[in-house]
């Protein structure tokens, strides 16, 4: 393959990438939350329950145990590892909503 075709490959998937977003969030993700304000009123004490604070605190939780049986066992299952990563994940957009989207 040249150089050329793998750009032109690469330019016409990220264009479709872009629409199919641009599809998602205009037909299926507005009407699925216009959907759910209509019943957010419900559920305003369990955004009390479970605020940020809470959740990055399970979250830390979950990690600290998992590296102390993965310091004690050797190894993690792969369902651990997922486990893992999510959290991680999770706490990295928690730190970016925090200090970059707030600020902006």
């Amino acid at each position: 393959m040249n150089i050329r075709f793998q750009i032109a490959t690469w330019l016409f998937l990220l264009a479709a990438t872009v629409a199919g977003v641009a599809v998602c969030i205009r037909w299926v993700d507005f009407p699925v939350a216009v959907l759910f304000q209509a019943h957010a009123s419900r559920f305003s004490g369990l955004g009390r329950g479970f605020g940020s604070s809470v959740l990055v605190s399970g979250e830390i939780l979950v990690i600290a145990i998992l590296a102390v049986i993965r310091m004690i066992r050797g190894h993690l299952p792969a369902y651990a590892k997922a486990l893992f990563v999510a959290c991680c994940a999770s706490l990295s957009a928690f730190s970016a909503n925090d200090y970059i989207l707030n600020g902006v």
